[in-house]
């Protein structure tokens, strides 16, 4: 989900002109929510606002900017069904932002509060607005109503509520906007046991998605040199610290190469009771081996029902690794719920 971020450090660090942009305002039904990003580079994109015609409008509009065609602060309206042609109707509004090296700082600061787990505040300029970044932890929004007095009730109301995004315009400057974001980590955890051919095949499908994942297995020769953002690796021969160590309400997927080692991992998870999915690859004769020793080592019938084997959801029967991920992967967004966490309603 903040890929783009990586993908800003890679762009302004490589010294190639580049243009963010976010979906600022969503209407009706629209391809993509608020707070949608697309890095554009002069001849590259990474990211999405929600495909068709309207992200190759705003693509163009962000290569116009490059080219010095359109200021270095942009707010286009568009709507989707009479300008654009899309059938979802609705109404998009996209910020556009030129990026430089003197934004390596709060992209820099972002990150490191993501990575911390803090929730951020970051208000960008926009339009006649000064074009700066503002970037200070939630609970200090004071720093920013004292320098920003023409908004800092949107400011107060925008974290008050709990918003994600806001496009808010400057009274005092018709022409000047405020973009209100709130950055922080709010998906849910992942505890992957096991890097063979599933695994590696699932942390592909799984890239993008909602899910945060800590991938963990004893042998680190089967990581891929390649590692998506949502990813951590841990390499350890003490699976059950992890377990021990892990977030309330993590999902779990028990893959290793050990089937006693998937028994214990089991174990300890159905214990501890406060996780919100179990998973162990295998048939339901493995199910029925697992359970009854798992009975007889004093785990409950109730405990037992929330393991689920074989994993993945119905009508999908290959048995290829490429597969089975996609089964399984649908299986955790659908338990999760594929909406992001943040809020669609826009103040107007």
């Amino acid at each position: 989900m903040f890929e783009w971020i990586d993908h800003l450090v890679r762009a302004v660090e490589a010294a190639r002109p580049t243009v963010l942009l976010t979906i600022a305002q969503a209407k009706g039904s629209t391809p993509r929510e608020l707070g949608a990003k697309l890095v554009v580079t002069p001849d590259d994109s990474y990211g999405s606002i929600g495909g068709g015609n309207l992200e190759f409008q705003a693509v163009k509009l962000a290569r116009d900017m490059l080219a010095g065609r359109v200021g270095k602060s942009h707010i286009a309206k568009m709507p989707l069904g009479p300008t654009l042609g899309q059938c979802c109707g609705g109404n998009v509004t996209v910020a556009l932002q030129w990026i430089s090296k003197d934004d390596l700082d709060w992209i820099a600061g972002a990150k490191a509060n993501l990575d911390a787990g803090d929730t951020t505040l970051i208000v960008t300029g926009v339009g006649n607005a000064e074009v700066t970044k503002r970037i200070v932890p939630i609970d200090q929004i004071g720093r920013l109503t004292e320098t920003l007095s023409s908004i800092s009730r949107d400011i107060e109301r925008f974290a008050r509520n709990n918003e994600r995004v806001y496009l808010v315009r400057d009274k005092s400057d018709p022409g000047a906007f405020y973009l209100l974001e709130r950055i922080e980590e709010r998906r849910p955890t992942l505890m992957l046991f096991g890097a063979g051919h599933v695994g590696r095949a699932l942390v592909r499908v799984l890239d993008g998605t909602p899910l945060r994942i800590r991938w963990i297995d004893s042998r680190s020769h089967e990581f891929p040199q390649s590692i998506p953002y949502n990813v951590t690796v841990h390499v350890t021969n003490s699976p059950l610290k992890e377990i021990a160590g892990a977030p309330g309400g993590c999902l779990y997927l028990v893959m290793t190469h050990s089937h006693p080692v998937d028994l214990a991992i089991c174990e300890a998870v159905l214990r501890g009771e406060s996780f919100a999915f179990l998973g162990l690859i295998g048939s339901q004769t493995k199910k029925s081996r697992f359970v009854r020793q798992l009975r007889d080592g004093g785990i409950n019938d109730n405990a037992l029902d929330r393991l689920i084997c074989p994993i993945g959801i119905d009508g999908i029967d290959g048995k290829t690794p490429a597969e089975i991920a996609i089964a399984v992967a649908a299986q955790l967004l659908q338990h999760v719920g594929c909406a992001p966490p943040w809020r669609v309603d826009i103040r107007r």
